[in-house]
């Protein structure tokens, strides 16, 4: 697995098309982690926190 897989791993970072999809698999003890992330001509400023300290998935705010 090269780094760039590894890293989309972890993070949670997936492009299917022109769809991101955002599923981070981060240690408890992170917490949270921000990305710039390119594709093409676009580029995300991406911020996940981790308050509660899970390793899997993501809550909306609200």
């Amino acid at each position: 697995m090269d780094a760039t897989c590894r890293l989309e791993s972890i993070l949670g970072l997936l492009c299917e098309g022109s769809n991101l999809h955002i599923d981070p698999c981060i240690p408890n003890s992170w917490p949270g982690f921000e990305i710039r992330f390119r594709r093409r001509s676009a580029q995300l400023d991406i911020k996940i926190e981790n308050p509660k300290g899970v390793t899997r998935g993501v809550a909306t705010p609200g």
